[in-house]
């Protein structure tokens, strides 16, 4: 299986002396710097690959197997709806991408004064739109409700590093010579969403071009009995992060009074509506700590990817403490993230797993095939092994 060899080092020692040289350059005599340590050569032979590629097989091939059957009984309803159209009276039969489209709402394109405020801005336009849907057999177990984009390259280097890591930690005040409290200058990665375009130049707060494209459509889930809505499914807004995630986030003391004065000096972002501060009403969930703006700051690896959005509470005493029951059901979307921008689509995806994020034949076939490649393998390899053999010792005897 292997050998093991020893450098005899007894030579250099004989030749140069005990001693070392101090006007030399080659290195101390010892075995370690003279490199005659004992190593271990691996023997490829028959006894040691055989055996490893029989036992990989047998163990990749089940798993594979396994893995496969685990996402067929995975249920997964996709909906998409970039083309959904407007509930809106005054935007009847036009799809929402079609409103946000056609008005003119980037906010820092208006400059204002400093006297002016955020609600004098103008809005891009609200857009509501249902989609209706069916669940012909119950989504049993905890159900995860996901958003999906298309196109959307998080992974590209300049989009990745817009942004300023230091906002994320808190350190958004800084001191001036009164020693007073200001806002702290944005990081250069920042450019050019780094300042408000106004006449004092406000730090935007956060800023970057990842925080300013931030998914910020509102999807409710509603459920139907007899043909008639009853009430809206709960879902839960909190828990949708990793706990390592949000380590990384941290808000600073002053976040929790949205009032003081100091906030006065920060802008939102061009494309936000609310103001870092006003993501959410519970505290725990507010600000840089908000679990949605986590989870979009964690940049996806490719163009096409999905985030978890929400979890349907399932407490003991609910109504979906199973899952949600078969029957119709609707998709109540506030319609904010225009896809225009990048050629993609967005969706909806509902699904009763989060351990491999939904159906993944991905792994099942890299298991099998893996699996089945090394056992077809073991197999010519053995055969080769065989005929060699026989053949050696037929011209032996003969």
């Amino acid at each position: 299986m292997g050998e093991v060899s020893q450098k005899d080092d007894s030579s250099f020692g004989e030749q140069y002396g005990s001693t070392r040289n101090t006007e030399s350059k080659r290195p101390r005599d010892i075995k370690f710097l003279q490199q005659t340590l004992p190593t271990y050569y691996p023997v490829l032979n028959a006894g040691f690959i055989f055996p490893l590629f029989f036992v990989t097989s047998i163990i990749f091939i089940p798993l594979g197997i396994g893995i496969y059957f685990y996402a067929e009984n995975i249920q997964e309803l996709s909906i998409t709806y970039s083309n959904c159209r407007s509930t809106n009276v005054e935007h009847a039969n036009a799809t929402c991408e079609a409103v946000l489209d056609g008005v003119l709402y980037k906010t820092h394109r208006f400059p204002k004064t400093w006297h002016q405020h955020d609600e004098e801005e103008p809005r891009p336009p609200e857009c509501q739109c249902r989609i209706d849907f069916e669940l012909k057999t119950p989504m049993n177990g905890t159900v995860y409700i996901y958003y999906a984009l298309t196109n959307f390259y998080q992974n590209h280097l300049r989009y990745y590093t817009n942004r300023d890591e230091n906002q994320f930690k808190g350190g958004n005040l800084r001191k001036n010579e009164k020693d007073e409290e200001v806002a702290a200058e944005p990081s250069e990665y920042c450019k050019p969403e780094r300042f408000r375009l106004d006449n004092w130049d406000r730090p935007i707060l956060p800023c970057g071009l990842q925080a300013n494209s931030m998914f910020f459509d509102v999807i409710k889930l509603s459920h139907w009995y007899n043909d008639e809505q009853d009430h809206f499914v709960p879902l839960l807004k909190t828990g949708i992060a990793w706990d390592s995630d949000k380590k990384k986030f941290n808000n600073p003391d002053k976040m929790d009074n949205p009032r003081d004065p100091v906030w006065s000096y920060f802008g939102k972002p061009p494309d936000w509506k609310k103001h870092i501060w006003e993501l959410d009403s519970n505290r725990s969930n507010n600000g840089f700590e908000n679990e949605d703006f986590i989870i979009w700051m964690k940049t996806a690896a490719f163009p096409n990817f999905r985030k978890l959005h929400r979890i349907v509470d399932s407490q003991p005493n609910n109504s979906y403490s199973d899952g949600l029951p078969a029957g119709k059901y609707s998709l109540h979307i506030e319609y904010q993230m225009q896809i225009s921008t990048f050629n993609g689509t967005k969706s909806v995806i509902l699904t009763n797993s989060r351990m491999v994020a939904g159906k993944n034949y991905f792994l099942a076939a890299a298991f099998s095939i893996t699996g089945l490649i090394l056992f077809i393998l073991f197999v010519v390899f053995c055969a080769i092994h065989l005929f060699t053999k026989n053949r050696h010792v037929h011209f032996k005897r003969n």
